[in-house]
């Protein structure tokens, strides 16, 4: 099949999950191509984006990133294009936002082809799909839409959208993809048929994802007994002896929204001998994990809802408990500074590791050194939410157990005490006190690294959810076009 994926950057680094749908797509023989309105200009791009930048595969367009600078290109677009469709690409009444901020133009300069030539048309957000659906009202797309939609279109571009932004996307799209299961009624609310609604969620290479399994527990000793405490046997479920049983914890247990436990006023046990001594983490297991040093990352673009904030204020309370934890955060944005700052005051700098944006195949790589995720996305006022976080799907395929905020989404990857730990958005101290709960039971982290790994290679292989779409798509080519 001739599949046109439309975009708004290519090749863009935090963007994998797209890449790795088109590679998957591309390496079962279809014809591929990429549609977008500018390139990111990064310093760097993920390993694949090549074969569509080499092979003619890409067709990318020129738009400026600023306002102003746009304006300035009014001239050349009307050169380069038919006045009639840049008169009509204007049209605010009929197209809003993305005609007032020239994007629908754009996305008609980048195509250049009279008519577009595919099988299929795939926007991969919904804000994208509106300016696909201007190529269609302009006669230059005549090929069946598939929509997916993915996370800030259907939250925080919502939010500053007027009534019925998507009507046309849904009249013109033969499926609806959302990448969670929960946006199937937010979608039917907004006025998509419920026959057109299928949830999606985006596929992770499971080749490229190293097992952790052998190598991601370990167990919490009173510091400086390292050498003489006696080593759980894990064939045999052995663990850190605790005070209190995990039953009698949830007897004194409340409960948050959703069923997530919550275990008020947790203190790790510890050998009445010892109460005042800080503990050290001592890693178990084959695997080449540094020895003496637990470690926890993090990886998201710094933004505030990214909640990177409690993060760094649980790992302060965490490290009264273990100072010889280290916590590494791995990506870039504009709340860099202000974190860095807040690690500065409170004391942890020289315990915390920032990594900047990597290549996803070097994140991927160095899994297998951590022993536990922690992952903070909260909510914030303007209603932005994660689809459903493919790092989460990535660590939880590697083995690793996570601590998690209850983020919109997360209960889609994870399976709370099963193959990780969910707590109440914003409660740094539940992150922290969770933490030490999972790390006093290596057993209990063990099976929990097992269970991770089967289910998100189960739910979320990329190869067995690329033969699915393949399956939709061809369903839509024998039904012919919505529109």
């Amino acid at each position: 099949m001739r599949i046109a994926f439309f975009l708004t950057y290519f090749p863009k680094l935090s963007e994998v999950f797209l890449l790795n749908q088109a590679l998957a797509l591309l390496d079962r023989g279809h014809d591929v191509r990429l549609y977008a309105l500018a390139n990111p200009r990064e310093a760097r791009m993920q390993p694949g984006s090549e074969r569509f930048l080499e092979r003619d595969r890409s067709r990318i367009g020129r738009m400026p990133p600023g306002s102003w600078s746009r304006v300035l290109a009014l001239p050349a677009m009307l050169f380069r294009n038919r006045p009639r469709e840049v008169l009509r690409s204007l049209d605010a009444f009929r197209y809003g936002s993305e005609a007032a901020s020239l994007r629908n133009l754009f996305r008609l300069d980048s195509v250049r082809d009279d008519p577009l030539e595919c099988d299929i048309a795939h926007a991969q957000f919904g804000n994208v799909a509106r300016q696909v659906v201007f190529l269609k009202d302009l006669g230059r797309l005549a090929a069946p839409l598939v929509t997916s939609f993915r996370g800030n279109d259907l939250s925080r571009y919502l939010a500053s959208a007027r009534p019925g932004v998507y009507d046309a996307v849904f009249r013109a799209s033969s499926l609806c993809l959302p990448v969670a299961a929960r946006w199937v009624e937010t979608l039917e609310e907004l006025g998509c048929p419920r026959e057109k609604i299928r949830p999606f969620p985006s596929g992770i290479p499971m080749d490229r994802v190293p097992l952790s399994q052998d190598r991601v527990w370990g167990s919490l000793v009173p510091r400086g007994a390292e050498a003489s405490a006696p080593r759980p046997d894990h064939r045999r479920g052995g663990g850190v002896a605790s005070g209190r049983t995990e039953a009698a914890f949830r007897a004194s247990a409340g409960r948050l929204p959703g069923g997530v436990a919550r275990f008020p006023g947790f203190h790790l046990p510890r050998d009445p001998g010892a109460s005042s001594r800080p503990l050290s983490f001592r890693a178990e297991g084959t695997g080449a994990v540094s020895k003496g040093s637990l470690r926890i990352f993090s990886a998201a673009r710094l933004e505030p809802y990214k909640g990177l904030h409690f993060g760094l204020e649980a790992f302060r309370m965490l490290l009264d408990d273990v100072p010889n934890a280290t916590y590494e955060i791995f990506g870039e944005g504009p709340e860099c500074r202000r974190l860095e700052e807040k690690a500065r005051k409170l004391g942890v700098a020289r315990r915390v590791r920032w990594h900047g944006a990597v290549l996803h195949s070097r994140l991927l790589a160095s899994l297998p050194r951590f022993h536990v995720h922690w992952f903070t996305t909260t909510t914030l006022s303007h209603g932005r939410t994660e689809g459903v976080p493919n790092i989460l799907k990535e660590t939880q395929a590697a083995g690793i157990p996570a601590v998690a905020f209850h983020h919109p989404g997360v209960d889609e990857v994870m399976v709370h005490e099963r193959t990780g730990i969910l707590v109440a958005e914003g409660d740094a101290g539940a992150l922290a006190r969770e933490t030490l709960r999972l790390l006093q039971d290596p057993e209990k982290s063990r099976v929990m690294s097992i269970e991770a790994g089967a289910n998100a290679r189960r739910k979320f292989d990329i190869c067995s959810l690329t033969k699915t779409l393949e399956t939709w798509y061809r369903e839509i080519l024998q039904e012919g076009p919505s529109r």
